[in-house]
């Protein structure tokens, strides 16, 4: 989305939708069994974008709508997109777009250039909000009371709000250029989010704190067709694509009947050429049925009057006949979204509780320990989790992923790694939401002494989960640290088989889930 803003008693403002762009992420580091910090220094890798129309649908539209007769305070727009398909691709990101369009501020009446001192560069990142500054180099026509020439320094600031997601840092990929700074890009992991687009200034060395218009340049004082400011912001879409399917090879158990073109000598009755003691020897080319047997020879008139006869022996040239034929065929079957393999997990249990009440109230308990690779490195705190049980159906109960990002004081959501490195905790302390599933709190901790050995805890309510009847039981569980598919092995896998104690199983009890 490029918004272009003049400000001169009035504005011409262009712009173009958002535009999308593709990303692979790649993991942090943890030293043996502790989780790492991610490192600003890790490259995203850029599948797709930038471009304007995310992958899966969806759009954005702007508000106010830009025109191109602005009023005097158009520093301040909301981006909001929605109809978004996060689960079309492995990772969705949202922000600056500089591969066309210069991002900067200028009071000067013309455009910022490309490297100019007018183009945003990369601030400061926290919680849900970037900070790109800039400057005028001394050349900016201020108007406020009257009409100077001053050195302006500029801001942009974009604040993401009303939608699931976390900021991370591209490591240089997608790179900054002439054109400006990206540094950091939205992880969108909702539908729908939207985002504030604030365009500040104020007269150096002070740190703008509020919109250009009309702090520093004031249109009600303006020179029709001298003073003008101009500020352009580009943003778009980027993206990582799911991980390629691979081919796996597995034994059928039900024979696969196969049309399969075979040599078998036939006891059939045919007109063969045959030499036959006869007075006399003809070669007498005929033709010959091979589909259908039959039962009557057919006579051939021949100049020479030869008596078919039909043969019960093989004939010396097998004819080849199209036969069906029961075989156990291997067949390669295409997975797409395969995961694991999952280790099994030790003492799981899953509990689900106000299943026969009105859906909205449920609460939701997980846990257990798995014995999990260490490569890649695991960290929940960049990466996050996902969360699925399934009933005996194969139908899904819940499917949770948790996103990744550092805990924001402003959102209230994100997670938070202890001093020693060992234990990951993710919290939403957020009294309206959104809440994932009705997930609260996971809990992902490493035990030292034992390198690899994992043990966490998920806690969750106000969820939305369907009934599971009796007969749907039992459930399975997965907990996946490497999401969406751990297909790295960093996942486990909880089974409830049933039967005597202590074998893990599952009941009803007071109509809620318990397994254990």
């Amino acid at each position: 989305m490029a918004v272009d803003q003049r400000d001169a008693g009035r504005s011409d403002v262009d712009r173009a939708a958002p535009r999308p762009w593709r990303t692979r992420y790649r993991v942090t580091l943890v030293t043996l069994a502790l989780f790492g910090v991610a490192s600003r220094a890790t490259a995203l890798t850029i599948d797709g974008g930038p471009s304007y129309s995310p992958p899966g649908g969806g759009s954005c539209s702007v508000s106010p709508p830009i025109s191109t007769s602005q009023g005097p305070s158009i520093s301040e727009v909301t981006v909001t997109c929605s109809g978004l398909v996060p689960s079309a691709v492995q990772n969705l990101y949202f922000g600056i777009k500089n591969d066309a369009n210069v991002n900067g501020e200028t009071m000067t009446g013309t455009a910022p250039t490309n490297a100019s001192a007018a183009v945003y560069r990369f601030a400061s990142s926290g919680g849900t909000s970037i900070t790109y500054a800039g400057n005028s180099g001394g050349t900016a026509t201020t108007v406020f009371d009257t009409v100077s020439t001053l050195n302006v320094n500029t801001q942009l600031v974009l604040l993401f709000q009303s939608g699931t997601g976390s900021l991370v840092n591209t490591g240089g990929a997608p790179a900054n250029n002439g054109n400006g700074d990206i540094t950091d890009l939205w992880k969108v992991t909702a539908s729908s989010f939207t985002t504030k687009v604030n365009v500040n200034a104020a007269v150096s060395p002070t740190t703008p704190s509020d919109n250009s218009v009309p702090t520093v340049f004031n249109p009600a004082r303006t020179r029709n067709g001298v003073d003008k400011d101009i500020s352009k912001v580009d943003l778009g879409f980027y993206w990582q694509d799911l991980p390629t399917p691979t081919p796996t090879f597995t034994q059928s158990n039900t024979p696969t009947v196969t049309v399969t073109p075979t040599v078998t000598p036939t006891e059939t009755p045919t007109e063969t050429p045959t030499e036959t003691a006869t007075d006399t020897p003809t070669d007498t080319p005929t033709e010959t049925p091979t589909d259908t047997p039959t039962d009557t020879p057919t006579e051939t008139p021949t100049d020479t009057p030869v008596t078919p006869s039909p043969t019960d022996t093989p004939t010396d040239t097998p004819t080849p006949t199209v036969t069906p034929t029961a075989t156990a065929t291997p067949t390669v079957t295409l997975t797409p979204t395969v995961i694991g393999p999952c280790a099994p997990m030790v003492k799981p249990h899953v509990s689900i509780s106000m299943l026969t009440t009105p859906p909205g109230d449920e609460r939701f308990r997980f846990g257990g320990s798995m014995m999990l690779p260490l490569t890649p490195p695991v960290d929940p705190v960049t990466k996050g989790v996902r969360i699925l049980v399934y009933d005996n159906t194969g139908a899904t109960v819940v499917d949770a992923t948790i996103p990744g990002g550092a805990y924001s004081t402003l959102t209230k959501t994100g997670w938070q790694l202890n001093r020693l490195g060992t234990r990951a905790t993710y919290n939403n302390r957020s009294t309206t939401g959104p809440w994932i599933s009705g997930i609260r709190t996971v809990t992902v901790s490493v035990v030292p002494k034992t390198p690899g050995l994992f043990r966490f805890s998920v806690g969750g309510k106000k969820a939305n989960i369907a009934n599971v009847p009796a007969a749907n039981l039992p459930v399975t569980a997965k907990m996946l640290l490497d999401p969406p598919f751990a297909n790295s092995g960093q996942c486990g896998n909880a089974l409830f088989p049933g039967g005597p104690r202590p074998t893990p199983h599952c009941a009803i009890i007071r109509g809620g889930l318990r397994c254990s």
